[in-house]
């Protein structure tokens, strides 16, 4: 995962997909239980799944209504009451794998964000310590493996929505889908989704290294589609993702594919040195499964490849983020949930410019998780 990609994320809003007209779907599955909510929401033991389509129905509603017609007051609290409990969810799962390793940074000042990669990458300098240049990141850094953040069925009800906004694979089979793109194109199913799964990433993070929720945020995140056909041995360059870009303090990726099942090859690996041959490198590779997710600091102490994909097609989603020091986006419309619907509806689903999209970001705890810590 070349992180060079990342940089798509500056290109216009309107870049981002082919826009059109709205697909119109048939109720989903699980529509059925999400009307048997009453209203106002009744937090204690809301099913999240119901919670979410419930939040679903009426942004789609909204979509259909006369342009003035504002999106409900209950799809922020919906929305909070879904997160709420799939948190609750994860922890109960359990089944993570810890690996502390020692944090690490370049021994000599490194000013800013600089692309490097393989020999040159390695040939910097380190020393202990994280750089976590303007954020309140933890000083423990490590990796984490979770076996199943999502499950099989939130993962196979994404890919299929994928199906629909993303470019043809015959067209464009390395293709990477950002947010902005279920926005550009109207898909409010896949936009709320993708949020659901990106919020669950975030709050996976703030738990394990013990930050406040509030302080951390999305600063990008997207679907990587790859086909066998488009890849190549290029893919298999060591980064670090806080040397490429130093406002990513924590990275994760979520698997939408099984290796062996969906496509062969595409293993992500870290890369450490290797003390049996001094100045060799020694692979600790990760198959991916459908619903696995990776956590670490993103600092040197986490360098890593990605393996070509050989044939088949591999779906991930990586999902960098950053801390802050303040809540610098609390405003006072964040305690008014109409205020919260309308920021959601104008950022969110139906945003009129890239401006307007990256309020989504740097608002996102106040808009997707206010009053709640981990």
């Amino acid at each position: 995962m070349r992180l060079a990609s990342v940089l798509l994320l500056l290109a216009p809003l309107a870049a981002c997909v082919r826009l059109g007209s709205i697909t119109r779907r048939a109720p989903h599955p699980l529509a059925s239980a999400a009307t048997a909510l009453a209203t106002p929401v009744a937090a204690a033991g809301l099913d999240p799944d119901a919670a979410f389509e419930a939040a679903v129905r009426h942004c789609e509603d909204c979509v259909r209504a006369p342009a003035d017609t504002p999106l409900s007051a209950e799809v922020p609290r919906l929305l909070r009451a879904a997160f709420d409990a799939d948190f609750e969810r994860l922890l109960a799962r359990g089944g993570r794998a810890v690996t502390n390793v020692t944090c690490m940074q370049p021994a000599e000042a490194f000013e800013g964000s600089q692309q490097l990669f393989d020999d040159e990458l390695l040939a910097v300098p380190l020393r202990e310590g994280r750089v976590c240049r303007g954020g309140e990141c933890c000083d423990a850094c490590s990796r984490v493996v979770q076996p199943e953040l999502a499950t099989r069925a939130e993962v196979d009800a994404f890919v299929a929505l994928l199906d629909e906004v993303m470019e043809p694979a015959e067209e464009h089979p390395h293709h990477n889908l950002y947010l902005a793109s279920c926005a550009a194109a109207g898909d409010v199913r896949a936009s709320l989704l993708f949020v659901r799964l990106i919020e669950r990433m975030r709050r996976a993070i703030a738990h394990e290294y013990g930050l406040r929720l509030a302080s951390i945020a999305p600063r990008t995140t997207f679907v990587s589609r790859i086909t066998g056909a488009a890849d190549d041995a290029s893919r298999q360059s060591v980064h670090a993702d806080e040397a490429s870009w130093d406002t990513f303090h924590y990275s994760s990726v979520l698997y939408l594919s099984a290796q062996g099942d969906d496509f062969d090859g595409g293993s992500f690996a870290f890369s450490d040195p290797d003390p049996a041959a001094p100045g060799g490198r020694a692979l600790s590779p990760l198959s991916p499964s459908r619903g696995l997710a990776v956590f670490f600091s993103s600092g040197w102490e986490n360098m890593h490849q990605v393996a070509p994909v050989l044939s088949g097609t591999r779906f991930a989603v990586p999902a960098f983020f950053v801390t802050k020091a303040a809540d610098a986006d609390a405003t006072a419309d964040d305690d008014d949930d109409a205020a919260t619907a309308d920021a959601l509806w104008r950022s969110l689903l139906r945003p009129e410019s890239e401006a307007d999209f990256k309020q989504i970001f740097a608002r996102w705890h106040a808009l997707l998780a206010r009053g709640c810590e981990v």
